[in-house]
């Protein structure tokens, strides 16, 4: 039995979904998956490659400031693009309607619950390509005490910034656009400590070995990436979710094999893989993560 099997068998990095979501139908399923492709095939690629619609995406959203309207960080880690609209999601590899708020609280306790297994609460985490800082937050929110985050989306890291100062949370931030060498306080923080990558490494479709000899740099004990992945458990039935997700990765400029390019870089001898598992949940129908636990060489 593989690193992955183990894993999953022995229900690592499971969590039960929340009371008020609710499984589709195959019927249902199949509606949805239809229809995420029909919004895919509408949306224009980026014009040069998925990085410009990274920053244009952060900008945006850190305009709409949204955590303004969270009383507390309660309410903040249920927040999201999606509003109270009901999803089409997955959970477990599973696929359930869920009110957007539900799905986000349960996903901050699963990050947590991931990044737990691996790091004490006292340990220094960095995340890489932190968007508005919803990750920090959720680990905040549930004891992490040593947090920074960094994206090279100057809005974004305000943004980050803004809510620690609101919700009087333990989290620092930079700027640090991955293509570029570290700056000295993403290397002090990051040097023995965990980063994390989140839906990140998926926007080099071509510099994924640049990215992660950046991170790599950084000297970390260990590196969690959160990444979309195709690997799928034994059993797996979802047949339309997998090729909705390849037409998404493509239409989109993303990464297709991240898992594979970091397998490719360790027969390089660039780094040690110390676990890969799939994780299977996504506020979509498509497009869900593994988690590719590993160390610089």
């Amino acid at each position: 039995m593989n690193v992955d099997a183990q894993a999953r068998a022995a229900g690592a990095y499971l969590l039960p979904p929340p009371g008020d979501a609710r499984r589709l139908s195959r019927w249902a399923y199949r509606r949805r998956c239809v229809a995420e492709a029909a919004a895919v095939l509408a949306q224009r690629r980026p014009s040069q490659a998925s990085l410009i619609h990274y920053e244009r995406r952060w900008t945006r959203h850190a305009a709409l400031a949204r955590w303004r309207d969270a009383p507390d960080v309660d309410r903040a880690v249920r927040l999201s693009s999606y509003g109270d609209r009901i999803l089409g999601a997955l959970i477990d590899f599973e696929p359930y309607a869920i009110r957007a708020p539900s799905f986000f609280g349960w996903r901050a306790e699963l990050l947590a619950a991931i990044l737990g297994r691996h790091a004490p609460l006292d340990e220094g985490i960095v995340e890489v390509g932190c968007g508005l800082g919803k990750n920090l937050v959720a680990l905040a929110r549930h004891g992490f005490s040593a947090l920074a985050g960094f994206d090279g989306v100057p809005a974004a890291v305000e943004a980050v910034r803004e809510q620690a100062m609101r919700f009087a949370l333990p989290i620092e931030a930079g700027i640090w656009d991955l293509r570029d060498p570290p700056p000295p306080a993403a290397a002090a923080l990051a040097h023995g400590a965990t980063v994390l990558t989140n839906y990140v490494l998926e926007q080099f479709p071509t510099e994924l070995d640049r990215a992660v000899d950046a991170i790599a740099s950084l000297h970390p004990r260990q590196v969690l990436c959160i990444e979309p992945s195709t690997l799928r458990p034994a059993g797996h039935t979802l047949r339309l979710e997998l090729a909705v997700s390849a037409l998404h990765a493509r239409r989109r400029g993303y990464h297709t094999d991240i898992v594979g390019g970091l397998r490719a870089l360790e027969r390089r001898g660039r780094l040690t893989i110390r676990e890969v598992v799939p994780l299977g949940f996504s506020p979509h129908l498509t497009h869900s993560p593994a988690l590719v636990r590993w160390s610089p060489a």
